[in-house]
């Protein structure tokens, strides 16, 4: 039989024609309806899973990446926040500047209009316009500008002349000389104790020497030292200085008696010997302030005595230096007596030769105006 035939008989069944299902059928053309819904659901069911598959794997991704574009929003959220920030500081930075700004500006310009000029405008700098500021300036007469410059010349020449004047009395060869050589004596115990009675004696317009003889002061010094004066000031070495006036003038003995008062101290003096017998050669001493120097120590030797017609008194005649300022130094013997006050310099002759020698006035010739 034939596949047509057997087709045709197929059909003719009562289980075949219209009242068969559509459908899978089995081998033997029979429908087989279980099969097929369990078939169609199994094709559903791996579709669905085909379907759902991707998803499930596409969870976790777009879980993380809704977890990352939330941060980057808040992160960009942030960050324009902070702009947002610096932007608003700026601004008033820059408010606050163009404030200050505006009130030097306005302070500026009221100082132009206190000065008559317009607010805001720049003055003008008189640096820049010299000619401004010479207007209205008069030229001084030219026998003015000379006369001026003669009056500075004149006043340089007398400085310059003063220094010239001062420097031989400072710079004094013969003076560096008996510095050099009373080096020594300077440092001798006996010396310094002496020079504790040593004064300098200012009267004013003249300066000199004098010396303690009680310790309530009273200070011995020449009366061309004083001049006219009636007061002094005196300075000791140690630093104190006494007001003085004249107790006792002489002017034929050239000798002023000075008190100091009432001074409530006591002070280092010397003793005058008047009676000492002087002898040519006798070694003494004399302390000073010569030249601008203090409290100089030098030593000689007697020549004799000798008369002097300006004086009423015997003058004793030393061989040693003497200079200008050693008026009113006392003459004093090795153990430290005084027996004769200096009051000028002169050339006498020793041994047919010229020296320069001191004059004092002998303890012997004044002694008496003490009592």
């Amino acid at each position: 039989m034939s596949d047509r035939d057997r087709n045709r008989d197929r059909g003719s069944s009562p289980l075949h024609g219209k009242d068969r299902p559509d459908g899978p059928r089995t081998s033997d053309g029979f429908a087989a309806p279980e099969i097929m819904r369990k078939t169609e659901e199994t094709q559903e069911s791996q579709e669905t899973q085909v379907s759902q598959e991707p998803s499930e794997a596409q969870e976790p991704q777009e879980a993380g990446g809704t977890q990352r574009t939330r941060e980057t929003g808040e992160t960009q959220r942030t960050q324009q926040a902070y702009e947002a920030q610096r932007t608003r500081e700026t601004g008033e930075g820059q408010r606050t500047r163009i404030t200050g700004e505006e009130q030097k500006t306005q302070q500026a310009g009221e100082g132009h209009e206190a000065q008559g000029m317009p607010g805001g405008e720049e003055p003008f700098d008189a640096h820049f316009f010299p000619e401004d500021e010479e207007e209205g300036e008069i030229e001084p007469p030219a026998f003015l500008k000379w006369l001026k410059r003669g009056a500075v010349a004149l006043i340089a020449l007398a400085l310059i002349g003063n220094v010239f004047a001062i420097f031989p009395m400072v710079y004094n060869m013969e003076m560096m000389r008996f510095l050099r050589d009373t080096r020594e004596l300077q440092q001798l115990d006996v010396i310094r104790e002496y020079k504790r009675s040593i004064v300098v004696v200012d009267a004013g317009d003249s300066k000199g020497t004098g010396f303690n003889i009680d310790e309530k002061g009273l200070i011995v010094t020449n009366h061309h030292v004083m001049g006219a004066a009636e007061t002094a000031v005196v300075g000791f070495p140690d630093g104190r200085t006494f007001h003085a006036r004249v107790a006792v003038r002489d002017p034929e003995r050239d000798i002023a008696l000075l008190s100091l008062g009432d001074t409530g101290q006591t002070l280092p003096a010397l003793k005058v010997n008047p009676d000492r017998v002087l002898e040519p050669g006798m070694r003494v001493y004399y302390i000073g302030n010569p030249l601008f120097f203090r409290h100089i120590a030098g030593e000689g030797a007697i020549i004799g005595m000798r008369s002097q017609d300006s004086l009423a008194a015997p003058v004793l005649l030393i061989d040693a230096p003497i200079f200008k300022g050693n008026s009113g130094s006392p003459v004093l013997t090795e153990d430290g007596e005084v027996i004769g006050v200096i009051f000028a310099m002169t050339q006498a002759v020793l041994n047919g030769q010229k020296i320069d020698a001191g004059l004092a006035v002998a303890a012997e010739g004044w002694h008496g105006l003490l009592e």
